[in-house]
């Protein structure tokens, strides 16, 4: 059974989300007071999962053309890091971008992750965006 507690403004929620976060949990989560339980197999609209997501800011090394219907697109990139670890990825990118891009490489690219596994992978990326304003000495 999960430990229940009660919060009363948005700042006591985020100050239990950092709490337990820091102890190594996944995040929080919420639901109305007044909520009972249905019997229902379909996700409740009446709770909310609410979890710290990390960034990094990586360089873009290369690009890669789409499969199937994506062909002639972009499919996915790949990122490396400051430490020289890469990842490939290809989730949050618009499926619409012409291959070759011309846009990515040599750029900084931020993504948001799960977390860092013991091997140096990145579990779950996916791209947020472009950061044209940040050099690449500056990645993460």
């Amino acid at each position: 059974m999960a430990e229940v507690r009660s919060v009363h403004s948005l700042k006591e929620a985020e100050d239990l989300l950092d709490h337990l976060v820091s102890g190594g949990a996944e995040g929080i989560v919420m639901m109305d007071p007044d909520w009972f339980w249905k019997d229902t197999k379909s996700r409740k609209p009446e709770l909310a999962k609410w979890k710290k997501i990390p960034t990094a800011d990586l360089l873009c090394v290369e690009e890669f053309e789409g499969e199937g219907n994506a062909q002639g697109f972009l499919g996915s990139i790949r990122l490396r890091d400051s430490l020289g670890r890469y990842v490939n990825v290809g989730s949050g990118l618009a499926r619409d971008i012409p291959f070759p891009s011309r846009g990515y490489v040599g750029n900084v690219v931020e993504i948001s992750y799960e977390h860092i596994n013991p091997n140096g992978t990145y579990i779950q990326p996916r791209v947020e965006g472009l950061r044209l304003d940040k050099p690449i000495e500056d990645i993460d």
